[in-house]
């Protein structure tokens, strides 16, 4: 079993941007669970994710720190996701600004 000491380390030794989105989603799952736990107690410690193989443990200082880590993970997580699929950006131009001639525009 491997033992990290902070979720950077953890997400750090992925192999492949899809492991990392895993990863990330573990860390997030374990920090929502610490979140309804740290509403119905009014504070919270750590929370901890161990999936069998690894063990990661972190601290908090208020439930508001834990839904604001959320938030950053939740981003981390977007831009992995977008660089697995690819930006999906698409830039539209209207036919009038391409050349006539040449098939485009008019």
């Amino acid at each position: 079993m491997i033992v990290f000491d902070s979720a950077k380390l953890y997400i750090e030794s992925a192999t492949t941007i899809r492991d990392r989105i895993d990863k990330i989603q573990l860390i997030i799952d374990a920090l929502f669970t610490s979140a309804l736990e740290s509403a119905a107690n009014a504070g919270i410690q750590q929370y901890s994710l161990n999936d069998g193989q690894t063990v990661i443990s972190e601290g908090y200082k208020d439930p508001a720190s834990v839904m604001n880590a959320i938030r950053i993970y939740e981003q981390m997580k977007k831009h992995y996701i977008r660089q697995l699929n690819g930006d999906g950006m698409v830039r539209l131009v209207d036919g009038k600004n391409f050349r006539s001639g040449n098939g485009y525009g008019r």
